[in-house]
C-alpha cells in the first residue's frame, strides 16, 4: 500500500545478521521514506524536492533457553547494534539494507510465548529492492 512518499511492506520472514550470527526473526514492516525537502519560497509558494531515502521498520525475535538475541550466543543485540536484514517477499524476492536497532524489549505473545519486539532504522547506504522479471 502506498501513500504519498510512504510506502508500507509487511511480511512474516526475515533474516537478520549480526556478523555471521544468522538469526530468526517473523513478522516485519518496513515504511520507506522520501524524506522530502521543503523549498518553498515566497514568490513560487510550495515546493518539495526528494531528499536521500529513509526507511524504518519493526520486526520480533522469538527467545527460547537456547535463543536469547540480546545474549551473546544469540547475536548480542542491543540498542545501536547493527543488523544485516533480509526481508522477503516471497521465497527469492527480498528488500536488504543495514539497519541499526533503535530499541528492543521483551514481551509476551499469544500462548505465552516470549518474543523481543525490534524497532529499526536505516543505517547506512541503500536499500536493495526486490528485482521482478
Amino acid at each position: 500500500m502506498s501513500l504519498g512518499a510512504l510506502t508500507f511492506i509487511s511480511g512474516d520472514k526475515a533474516m537478520a545478521k549480526i556478523g555471521s550470527i544468522a538469526l530468526p526473526t517473523r513478522d516485519w514492516t518496513l515504511t520507506i521514506k522520501g524524506n522530502n525537502k521543503d523549498v518553498s519560497n515566497s514568490r513560487d509558494g510550495r515546493k518539495r524536492i526528494p531528499g536521500l531515502e529513509d526507511a524504518e521498520g519493526e520486526m520480533k525475535m522469538p527467545y527460547d533457553t537456547g535463543n536469547d538475541p540480546t545474549g551473546t550466543a544469540g547475536g548480542g543485540v542491543k540498542p545501536g547494534a547493527v543488523l544485516d536484514l533480509s526481508l522477503y517477499v516471497d521465497a527469492t524476492h527480498l528488500y536488504g539494507l543495514s539497519a541499526i536497532v533503535d530499541e528492543i524489549g521483551p514481551a509476551v505473545e499469544f500462548e505465552g510465548e516470549l518474543m523481543f519486539p525490534v524497532k529499526f532504522s536505516l543505517e547506512s547506504g541503500t536499500i536493495t529492492y526486490p528485482a521482478y522479471t
